[in-house]
C-alpha cells in the first residue's frame, strides 16, 4: 500500500498571535532564516543564522504545490542549515533527487530497492467535524514519489523530507515537549521491520502519528540524550525568539537519533 496516508498527531506551534503559531510547518524554513544581529554578535564572529546540534535531512518546503525552499544541513560547517538556489526549485527536480535511494546497503541488504522508503511529507488538515488542525503524515516508497502526489497536494503548505532509516532496522521517533521550564521526551517504536515487505508502509513507518496499540513507547532515560535534546530546544527557541520577537512558550519537536539502538 504505497503511500498510505494518516491523521491524528498533533499539532503545536508558538503559543502566540504571530502566524507560526497558526502555520508551524513555517518553523522549517525560519531555521534558515537570517536572525537580528544582537550584542554578543557584536564582534562579528556571527552572520545572524542559525547553528545547531541537530543534522537536518533535505528538506523542501512547498506552497502552493510548488517548492519554495530545500533546506539541508552543510557538511562544510557543521551545524548550519543551508537553502538551496533557485534552478533546484522546481516540482520536477525535486522529485529527481528524492527517488535516488540513499539508504545505506549494507543496513538492508535484503530488501528490494522499490521497497525503500524514501521519503515522508507533512501537512496540516482541518478536521471537519472537530474543526481541529491535525497533522497528517505519509511516507512514501519509489512508486508512491514518482506519482508526483506531494505535487497534486491542494494544502496551502507541506513539508517534503528524505526519509532516514534507523540502524536497527525498526523505524522510531523521538518526541520532545518543551516548555520554558521543563522538557520531556518519549519514544516511539515501530513493532514491523523497514524490510518486511508483508506490512503496509503505514505499518513499517509509523510511529507518533498514529494511534496503534502495537506501537512501543518509552520514556527517554539516557542522560545524555535528554540534556542533548534539551539543549536544540533551547537553540530552536533562541533562534525563533530572535527572528518573530515572540517568546516561545511550547513546542512540540520530532527527531531520530542515529546511535541510538531500541
Amino acid at each position: 500500500m504505497s503511500g498510505a496516508w494518516r491523521k491524528g498527531a498533533e499539532c503545536e506551534g508558538v503559543a502566540c498571535e504571530h502566524a507560526l503559531g497558526q502555520q508551524p510547518l513555517q518553523l522549517l524554513s525560519y531555521l534558515w532564516s537570517k536572525a537580528q544581529p544582537t550584542a554578543a554578535d557584536s564582534d562579528g564572529s556571527s552572520d545572524g543564522k542559525g547553528v545547531f546540534t541537530f543534522v537536518l535531512a533535505d528538506t523542501v518546503v512547498f506552497k502552493r504545490q510548488k517548492p519554495v525552499k530545500w533546506l539541508f544541513t552543510s557538511k562544510q560547517e557543521p551545524g548550519k542549515v543551508l537553502c538551496k538556489t533557485k534552478k533546484f526549485l522546481t516540482a520536477g527536480r525535486v522529485l529527481q533527487e528524492f527517488i535516488v535511494s540513499k539508504w545505506v546497503p549494507s543496513a538492508l541488504a535484503d530488501l528490494d530497492e522499490d521497497a525503500c522508503i524514501l521519503a515522508s511529507y507533512a501537512y496540516l488538515d482541518r478536521s471537519p467535524t472537530s474543526g481541529e488542525t491535525q497533522l497528517v503524515v505519509e511516507h512514501l516508497d519509489k512508486a508512491a514519489l514518482g506519482k508526483e502526489s506531494i505535487v497534486a497536494t491542494t494544502t496551502a503548505r507541506l513539508v517534503l523530507q528524505r526519509f532516514v532509516p534507523t540502524k536497527s532496522g525498526y523505524n522510531h521517533a523521538l518526541r520532545s515537549i518543551y516548555t520554558p521550564e521543563n522538557c520531556t521526551s518519549q519514544k516511539c517504536i515501530s513493532p514491523f521491520l523497514l524490510s518486511d515487505q508483508n506490512a503496509s508502509v503505514v505499518q513499517r513507518t509509523a510511529t507518533f502519528e498514529a494511534d496503534d496499540p502495537p506501537l512501543r513507547y518509552r520514556d527517554v532515560t539516557d542522560r545524555e540524550i535528554q540534556r542533548t535534546i534539551e539543549n536544540i530546544n533551547l537553540e530552536i527557541s533562541a533562534h525563533l525568539g530572535a527572528i518573530v520577537g515572540k517568546e516561545l512558550t511550547r513546542l512540540v519537536s520530532y527527531f531520530k537519533v542515529n546511535a541510538l539502538e531500541f
